[in-house]
């Protein structure tokens, strides 16, 4: 958002746009990746042919009431890994003391965001250090989602990986959209996206998987009810820290409940990594329709994703709960327009929503 009114009458805004810089290759990274390919081919056929072929259909995932506290860990991180994993076990310490049912760490939080230690980490160095956060996670009794590379022969993954309160690993989610070609293989799973905390549906995502908004739409589709976003953003101006703003709203804007986790300013550090901005904050989709706006919100339009805390550029941990109902509203009003398309004159639409919430997963929630 460059400029913006609400209200305000007899007013104009202007602003210039270089549409020089506007070009389709992030459009079609999204096309061409494997995932979900099929789905844009589809949509491709219902513009020009009026139809997609088959059909999937799909009822949306369940969830439990309950109160769901989550902690925010916007965590510095180093060029050595042993500082990292020692300062994730003291905020999973810290977390656990604030009774929050889930602390979220940020982007590559165990090795830092530095190419060339992310590649001269060995799997035994990253296992041996997820094993130490596990014990951690299972001493304190809370779920962890932490990001970290994983190495597959001579590819190497840019991966969040959930951690139960037993301290069992529930899934380990490699991102999508990988965009830094040079370190890390795109993932190919969507099942993997997954995992149910206190029988609440839950996605992870990762980094520029926040521009594939088709992520977090069809999960919503499915029955996503929260949504956490983990990140490492080094781009520390002004301008940038408004468009990733914009950017994690609507990211997260079909979940109901979530945060996104960003890494923060390192320079304290006695081996600082990348450099970053921090900003990490827990989002809920607040008020409605012809309803005030919740007091003590950062509050967007009804039904959007509103902010309930945030935080500046310096390492902080922030958290907020939240109760969780038997469906997020968002899942039921999307899947329930887009089965009112099937008998209301675009059936085809319907199909090809259905069919992406189908490719997305979630049939077995770990």
């Amino acid at each position: 958002m460059l400029a913006a009114l609400t209200y305000e009458k007899g007013t104009i805004i202007v602003e210039e746009i270089d549409a020089d810089l506007a070009s389709r290759a992030a459009a079609l990274q999204r096309l061409n990746h494997p995932l979900f390919k099929p789905f844009w081919e589809q949509g491709r056929s219902l513009l020009v042919e009026g139809s997609v072929g088959s059909r999937s259909d799909v009822n949306p995932l369940a969830s439990r009431v309950c109160d769901v506290k989550i902690a925010a860990a916007q965590m510095a991180c180093s060029r050595d890994m042993n500082e990292n994993v020692q300062r994730i076990r003291r905020q999973i310490s810290r977390a656990a003391q604030q009774k929050a049912d889930i602390v979220v760490f940020p982007e590559l939080a165990v090795t830092g965001n530095c190419a060339e230690d992310i590649q001269a980490a060995t799997q035994d160095a990253l296992n041996d250090a997820l094993d130490e956060i596990r014990a951690e996670a299972k001493l304190r009794e809370v779920y962890v989602v932490v990001g970290t590379p994983a190495v597959a022969g001579d590819a190497r993954y840019n991966c969040a990986v959930v951690i139960s309160d037993d301290g069992s690993v529930k899934t380990r989610y490699a991102q999508l959209a990988a965009n830094r070609a040079q370190v890390f293989q795109p993932g190919q799973s969507a099942e993997s996206l997954w995992f149910s905390l206190k029988g609440v549906p839950s996605i992870v995502t990762v980094g520029d998987d926040a521009n594939w908004v088709e992520i977090g739409d069809l999960a919503a589709n499915r029955g996503m009810y929260l949504h956490f976003h983990i990140s490492y953003e080094s781009d520390v101006s002004p301008d940038r820290a408004v468009l990733r703003k914009q950017r994690n709203l609507l990211a997260l804007r079909y979940a109901k409940y979530g945060a996104v986790v960003n890494a923060a300013d390192p320079s304290g550090l006695k081996h600082p990594s990348a450099p970053a901005s921090g900003i990490s904050m827990i989002v809920s989709r607040e008020g409605g329709h012809n309803q005030p706006a919740p007091k003590g919100l950062e509050y967007y339009l009804p039904y959007q994703t509103s902010i309930v805390k945030s935080a500046g550029a310096e390492p902080a941990m922030i958290v907020a709960t939240r109760r969780t109902s038997t469906a997020n509203n968002m899942d039921l009003i999307r899947f329930w327009r887009n089965r009112n398309r099937r008998g209301g004159g675009q059936p085809a639409r319907y199909d090809w929503i259905s069919n992406g919430a189908a490719l997305i997963g979630g049939d077995e929630l770990p």
